[in-house]
């Protein structure tokens, strides 16, 4: 049981390292191309200013903090004990694999698909919040 629990925790942290292992590569791109900046684009729209060779590896480290952030759902789910059939976990897939989506709906080529991920994240990330105000 110990065992389990040790390597349980090593998915605690999935989110955080996802976070900042997403914000410093994007920024990293994001300070290398001239016309782009943070406070007139978002993260998404650096996709517009980005060749053919960088928008692989910026659709790419959407996918791989999805998958941090469902390692991270796994720990959430072994830890609370959830069930898949529940509201709380389902809403919290959603979340997370809709980002990963990002990585595979650029806004630079579909802009339509990638505003519905986005309102779909968007609403199952509040999720948890309207809950508690219930």
């Amino acid at each position: 049981m110990e065992d389990h629990k040790n390597q349980l925790t090593i998915f605690k942290y999935n989110a955080i390292l996802s976070i900042l292992f997403f914000l410093s590569s994007t920024f990293y791109m994001g300070v290398q191309i001239k016309n782009y900046n943070f406070s007139n684009y978002t993260i998404s729209e650096l996709s517009y200013f980005l060749n053919s060779n960088q928008l692989p590896v910026f659709n790419f480290l959407f996918i791989i903090k999805s998958f941090l952030d469902l390692s991270f759902a796994y720990y959430v789910f072994k830890f609370y004990n959830l069930r898949l059939k529940t509201l709380p976990a389902i809403t919290l897939l959603i979340a997370v694999l809709s980002f990963g989506l990002f990585g595979f709906f650029p806004i630079n080529k579909y802009p339509l698909i990638h505003t519905i991920i986005f309102i779909t994240s968007f609403f199952s990330c509040l999720q948890p919040f309207i809950w508690e105000f219930k």
